[in-house]
């Protein structure tokens, strides 16, 4: 992340800004409260739809419950003092190609659905206030490589989607991501979030540059959560129980799971997942048809709690051609009439495996 000093003073002054202080002869004016940074100035009059040095122009645009007591520009920057409980609305700035960066001081407390979208020149910005983000609120912002969102707790659907210049993020107070959250990402290689609890349908899809996954508190991952994510060679997701269909699907270099607390598995879950050798899951009660499919070099599984209910298990259809070590409860050997079931007989048909009963 970069330095956020958007306006300082020349070289050997000792006036102007540095981050939100004003320094006068080397001491603290006065604190700001919104730094915009524009690409040319005159188009801040232009965003604004009014003077863009009228205070009273700003606060009929920002709508804050407490105003901007002042306005002045520093070079190609608007600096608003004071100011808080802004709430921006849908599609505040979407598709804007003007502004360059945000440096917030605690005024804005949410952003509506497609805020941000699209805003083709923002660089940078910093929210610390900011707790909900909408849907599609940053995506499509093809130049953002930096973001600072200490606050966020849920971002909607889309919220980052094809930020493709991020390579990596911290948000420390995300427990909802929604769908497609950070989908086409493919810069991102690096992600810090300890507090996600729920990552809804394709929310880490497609990024392609991502190697490893730590999402300690993750709880429910969605419809292909990961998948295609070939870069991807290892996760840990401890507290995970529930993984919807797809989920790692195509992580084709995935070789290292740690899932100890994974109940339910949609249908072909892991599926083409040609890298991975073993896998233990040792608290998994439900999978679906297809799960492990196309899991071409896999020789161990472990799958000790794995419930039969008397109807077909299509969680071992299809699987061709392996070597395979295979641990799972006794029922499965003996419940067809004493004879192993059929998905158990049609895999040992298959292939070459030996059975560890449980």
């Amino acid at each position: 992340m970069r330095e956020y000093i958007h306006v300082k003073s020349s070289a050997g002054s000792s006036s102007g800004f540095v981050g939100f202080h004003e320094y006068t002869n080397g001491k603290i004016k006065e604190t700001t409260g919104l730094i915009i940074e524009f690409d040319v100035f005159s188009n801040a009059s232009e965003f604004m739809g009014g003077d863009a040095l009228s205070v009273q122009d700003w606060n009929t645009f920002l709508n804050p419950t407490v105003p901007f007591s002042k306005v002045i520009r520093y070079d190609n920057f608007i600096v608003l003092y004071g100011g808080f409980g802004i709430e921006l609305p849908a599609n505040w700035c979407k598709d804007n190609n003007t502004i360059v960066s945000i440096l917030d001081n605690r005024t804005i407390v949410s952003a509506g659905n497609y805020c941000f979208q699209n805003c083709s020149m923002l660089t940078s910005f910093s929210l610390p206030n900011l707790t909900t983000a909408g849907d599609s609120c940053f995506a499509d912002c093809t130049s953002l490589t930096s973001l600072n969102l200490p606050n966020l707790t849920t971002a909607g659907y889309s919220c980052f989607q094809n930020c493709t210049s991020l390579t990596s993020f911290s948000l420390p107070n995300l427990t909802t991501a929604g769908g497609f959250c950070f989908q086409s990402c493919p810069s991102l290689t690096d992600f810090d979030l300890p507090n996600l609890t729920m990552a809804e349908g394709y929310c880490f899809a497609d990024c392609l540059m991502l190697t490893s996954l730590n999402l300690p508190n993750l709880t429910t991952a969605g419809d292909c959560c990961f998948a295609d994510c070939p870069s991807l060679t290892s996760l840990n997701l401890p507290n995970l129980t529930t993984a919807g269909h797809d989920c790692f699907a195509d992580c084709t270099s995935l070789t290292s799971f740690n899932l100890p607390n994974l109940t339910t598995a949609g249908y072909s879950c892991f599926q083409n997942c040609s890298s991975l050798t073993s896998l233990s899951l040792p608290n998994l009660t439900t999978g679906e048809g297809y799960c492990f499919a196309y899991c071409l070099m896999l020789t161990s599984l472990n799958l000790p709690n794995l419930f039969y209910d008397g109807n077909y298990l299509g969680i071992f259809e299809p699987m061709f051609g392996l070597t395979l070590v295979l641990t799972i409860p006794s029922i499965l050997m003996t419940g067809n009439e004493g004879q192993p079931i059929e998905a158990i007989a049609t895999l040992m048909a298959n292939n070459t495996v030996t059975i560890i009963q449980i």
